[in-house]
């Protein structure tokens, strides 16, 4: 059961590099059509890009800040030997959870909505961290 996370942390990482090449394509078309120029991506304090290229960019500066938690809290586990099934699930309704903030964020970004999936990702984290500490005390 120890390796049990892997999956959900490789499924999560590979979506964090597509996430990356979306970005880098959005950028990358808006530069070509002209609605921002290069100076921007330089320093970051000239006219910006077209909301659909910023929204993207904070979507995927997002996942370097509470998934870094999710990757963590899957680590430490593996390592103490506490993996289980409540982990184990857990970890994907994380991925799921992101998947859907994802959907939201990149779709509608109905904040109202988007909440929600946030909010259970962190739910996840916390019991994660919770079920650590009581594995590890």
């Amino acid at each position: 059961m120890r390796n049990e996370l892997i999956l959900p942390m490789a499924i999560y990482m590979f979506y964090m590099a597509g996430l990356a090449v979306y970005l880098f394509l959005s950028r990358y078309y808006a530069l070509k059509n002209r609605e921002v120029g290069f100076k921007y991506f330089q320093t970051y304090n000239v006219a910006p890009p077209p909301d659909k290229v910023l929204v993207i960019g904070r979507h995927y500066d997002n996942n370097f800040q509470v998934p870094l938690l999710f990757f963590v809290s899957c680590l430490a586990h593996m390592m103490i030997g506490s993996v289980n099934m409540w982990t184990v699930g857990l970890a994907w309704f994380f991925v799921a959870s992101r998947f859907f903030h994802s959907f939201v964020h990149l779709g509608s970004n109905k904040v109202h909505i988007r909440v929600i999936p946030f909010g259970l990702g962190w739910l996840a984290i916390i019991l994660m961290w919770v079920q650590l500490l009581v594995f590890a005390m």
